[in-house]
C-alpha cells in the first residue's frame, strides 16, 4: 500500500519535504534555501525533462541550446559553519543512502567542498536531488540548479557518471583522511557520558 502524497511531500508516508522545480530565474537558474536539516533526515528536489518542454519547462528553444548539449548544473552554496551536507541524485525515484545514481559525501565540515554535479545526456522523466545531513549537526544549505550547455559547465571527471543505469551500493566506500584531517576530526569529537 502506498501513500499518495500532497504537493510537496514524498516519501513512503509522505513525511519527507520537497521541491518541485517549477520556475526559473532570467539565468535559467533555480535556488532554494534549505534551513535546519536534522541529522539524518532529508530534503528533496525534483526536475522533470522533456524533449518538447526542456527542464521543467524550461524550454530549451528559448536558449538556444541544442537537446544533445544540454546540461544540468547541480551545485551547494552558504553552507552553514561546521555541517556536513550530502548531495544526492537518482533518476526516478527518491535516492537513499544505499539507492542513487550519484552521490558526494564530501566531509564539508574538513575543509572540503561539495564539488558541483552537471547532469548529461538526460533521459525523459524526473530527477531527484536529495540532500542529508550527515552527523551530528543541522546543515543549512542553498542548493542551486542551472540548465545551460555542456560546454557551459565544467566536465565532469573521469568514470563520473550520474546517468548510468542501475543503482550504486554505497557500502564498498572508503575515504582516506590526511593527517589534518584526521587531526581535525579527533578534535571535533565530544564524548559524552
Amino acid at each position: 500500500h502506498k501513500c499518495k502524497c500532497y504537493d510537496g511531500f514524498v516519501g513512503f508516508d509522505c513525511s519527507q519535504n520537497a521541491t518541485k522545480i517549477s520556475y526559473w530565474n532570467d539565468d535559467f537558474s533555480f535556488s532554494r534555501r534549505l534551513d535546519y536539516i536534522s541529522p539524518e533526515s532529508w530534503r528533496y528536489i525534483s526536475f522533470v525533462y522533456s524533449e518538447n518542454e526542456g527542464v521543467s519547462n524550461s524550454n530549451p528553444v528559448k536558449k538556444k541550446i541544442p537537446l544533445d548539449q544540454l546540461a544540468v548544473l547541480i551545485e551547494f552554496d552558504d553552507i552553514s559553519q561546521g555541517s556536513d551536507p550530502d548531495l544526492y541524485i537518482r533518476y526516478g525515484q527518491l535516492p537513499s543512502l544505499t539507492k542513487y545514481d550519484y552521490k558526494d559525501a564530501t566531509c564539508d565540515s574538513c575543509q572540503k567542498k561539495t564539488q558541483p554535479k552537471v547532469l548529461q545526456n538526460l533521459k525523459q522523466g524526473t530527477y531527484w536531488i536529495g540532500v542529508t545531513a550527515s552527523c551530528c549537526i543541522p546543515s543549512s544549505l542553498t542548493v542551486r540548479v542551472t540548465v545551460g550547455n555542456t560546454t557551459s559547465f565544467p566536465a565532469p571527471p573521469p568514470g563520473d557518471d550520474a546517468n548510468s543505469k542501475g543503482d550504486k551500493d554505497n557500502s564498498s566506500s572508503h575515504f582516506i583522511l590526511t593527517h589534518e584531517e584526521l587531526s581535525f576530526m579527533i578534535s571535533s569529537v565530544i564524548v559524552v557520558f
